[in-house]
């Protein structure tokens, strides 16, 4: 470091060039601001909305990540969601000039170790374009790619600051967003892996550095409230429950789809000719092909498990910055085919941004002006981002009358509502309905309901998201809510519907008794039966298996056939479908749940039966497992 410090003064133009990068890309905001929920859409327009306000809330009320709390965000998520309330100003401040340090870096160390500067200047020209001005969640993906630049220098220069930095990287993805931290440690890890067997490090300080990272978890779950093994049970449950069923599948994704096909093929064809032509050094070429690959894996997991268009291109934008972090592409002449390829590289990224007409990435006035950011800091509170009041999304007063200070939660997801009106809000763990993906995060639920924590009243609307059967997203807190709450009251909010329950004042939990299990072939119909629950389990084939790797897991059908002789398809999946289902009644909005509540008979929409039909045959084994559990009242 002091070497670098000491040569500054003959690296103007690299300086320059770091240093512009790193101004424009530093966040324009200080803080997110929450704003009162439109009025249009108004439903789905609060689903986000609601989360983001609900994290800072949690750290407020100090709940416990892991176990009151289930998420793939984290403690610090804050940071990168920038929703300040509650937080101290300094934090902020520290994580931008620590982001700010990381860009600066990365740019400047690219620069001056290439060969191509040519190359080097488009390819950071090019990433502050293509970069979004507020990268939100994202903000884990680029943390991933700081953190593999600093491993990938420290196998060139073994140095400690590039230990420190790894580390701290290591620890605020961890808790700011637990999937990509989870994968973070594969990359550290096998960087101390590859110093052991290269000899390239003591074995004492190599132990000391593999042990550090985890002792500091240990002690920041502590300090943030975290309860360790819950919050790595719940985020992993969320990362496969999310593969399973959070995609989209949009058309219009399969135009960029050979695009990143040839982008990966160039890439791994750039390193593998390295592995094979460099034979004296194929040990560190393979391990820097493995840490590119894993990269290059998340970035395509990201885009196409969701498979909407925004998230495709993030592909694209991000892979800029993962070029960036590795000094491979730079260091040929620009007369060579290694050149040739980085270049091409590059240019299929370019192109498809600066082409795609429904993502403007360069806010000129955003990356330029940063007036709003340092206006935010001077003027911050920890409650001055919380501009949810006034607001026209007011409750009936004779609901708030009803509900008055006794707990209250909301299903499926609208939960600013209840701080917009200041309810006494008393969470679920899984705090929206299309998040409990898993029988494992559904339980968390049920078990919440079925005990003394459940809240007094719940705002209840029959919605779900994605096509998806509202009823099934949360099946056994919903058997809950029709046998222990009682029908109060309905009302609309913005041409949104909700009904209005409250507890039973008789405690009655549910247990799930069982009764049986047997095989059904595919295709077969499921007749279900009043009072029994099924958990319903279909097998992948090893083809299906694969697929489930590369992309999301395979389509399942959800087909209803009610008495009436109409059919209903859902989306479903694997792991929903194995959280359960009940119920021979249809119920198709908030009137047919109220009547279920009051046991209407609902003849018309008495179910026939259920089928589970996968999009394609060849990714599932032909049984499907059933279990059967009577629904018996303690």
């Amino acid at each position: 470091m002091k070497k670098l410090l000491l040569n500054f003064r003959n690296d103007y133009v690299a300086i320059l060039i770091a240093l512009i990068a790193s101004f424009t890309l530093f966040p324009y905001f200080f803080q997110l601001t929450q704003s009162p929920i439109p009025s249009n859409n108004y439903s789905f327009n609060s689903l986000d909305a609601s989360w983001v306000l609900t994290l800072g809330f949690v750290n407020i009320k100090e709940l416990l990540w892991g176990s009151d709390f289930a998420f793939t965000y984290g403690p610090l998520s804050y940071l990168a969601i920038r929703n300040g309330w509650g937080m101290s100003k300094y934090s902020f401040l520290l994580f931008d000039i620590f982001y700010f340090i990381n860009i600066f870096a990365i740019c400047f160390i690219t620069y001056k170790k290439s060969v191509n500067k040519v190359l080097v200047i488009l390819v950071i020209a090019a990433t502050v374009y293509s970069l979004p001005d507020y990268i939100g969640g994202s903000q884990a993906l680029v943390l991933l790619l700081f953190l593999v630049f600093w491993i990938r220098q420290n196998l060139e220069d073994i140095k400690w600051y590039n230990y420190l930095f790894s580390i701290t990287l290591l620890i605020l993805l961890f808790f700011i967003k637990f999937n990509t931290g989870l994968i973070s440690f594969l990359p550290y890890y096998g960087m101390l892996i590859f110093l052991a067997i290269t000899k390239k490090e003591k074995f004492s300080i190599l132990l000391f550095l593999a042990i550090i990272p985890i002792s500091l978890i240990f002690i920041f779950s502590k300090l943030l409230n975290v309860a360790l093994y819950d919050y790595i049970i719940s985020g992993i449950e969320m990362v496969s429950g999310y593969n399973e069923i959070m995609y989209l599948n949009q058309f219009d994704i399969f135009n960029y789809q050979s695009l990143i096909f040839v982008f990966i093929f160039l890439s791994l064809l750039y390193f593998v000719a390295r592995i094979i032509l460099d034979r004296k050094i194929w040990l560190k070429n393979l391990f820097i092909f493995c840490l590119f690959s894993l990269c290059l894996f998340i970035l395509y997991k990201q885009a196409f498990v969701r498979a909407d268009s925004s998230h495709v291109i993030d592909f694209f934008n991000y892979s800029l910055l993962l070029l960036l972090c590795f000094t491979d592409f730079f260091i040929h002449k620009i007369k060579t085919i290694s050149s040739f390829i980085s270049f091409t590289l590059v240019i299929i990224l370019v192109i498809t941004i600066v082409k795609n007409p429904q993502y403007k990435t360069f806010h000129f006035a955003n990356k330029f002006n940063k007036s709003n950011y340092f206006k935010g800091f001077s003027d911050f509170t920890p409650t001055s981002g919380l501009q949810i009041f006034p607001n026209n999304n007011q409750l009936p007063e004779a609901i708030k009358n009803k509900i008055g200070e006794s707990t209250v939660d909301i299903y499926p997801w609208n939960i600013q509502l209840l701080f917009e009106n200041k309810l006494n809000y008393l969470p679920r763990p899984v705090i929206q309905s299309y998040t409990s993906y898993t029988k494992y995060l559904e339980n968390l639920n049920y078990e919440h309901y079925n005990s003394n924590k459940a809240p007094q009243f719940i705002i209840y609307e029959y919605l779900s998201i994605d096509n998806r059967y509202p009823l099934f997203d949360e099946p056994k807190m919903n058997l809950i809510l029709l046998n222990n709450y009682n029908f109060i009251d309905t009302f609309s909010i913005h041409e949104s519907n909700y009904i209005l329950l409250e507890k039973k004042s008789e405690k009655n939990p549910i247990e799930l008794e069982f009764k049986r299990e047997y095989a059904i072939l595919i295709g077969s119909a499921l007749i279900p039966e009043k009072d029994i629950y099924y958990e319903v389990e279909l097998y992948h084939t090893f083809i299906g298996k694969i697929y489930s790797i590369f992309n999301h897991t395979p389509e399942i059908s959800l087909k209803i056939k009610t008495s009436n002789l109409r059919q209903y398809d859902f989306k479903t999946s694997n792991a929903l479908l194995k959280s359960g289902l009940f119920s021979n009644k249809f119920i198709f909005d908030n009137e047919s749940f109220k009547q279920y509540i009051y046991n209407t008979s609902l003849k018309e929409n008495e179910i026939r039966q259920y089928q589970f039909v996968p999009q394609k045959l060849k990714y599932f084994k032909d049984k499907i497992r059933i279990k059967e559990y009577k629904i018996k009242k303690l």
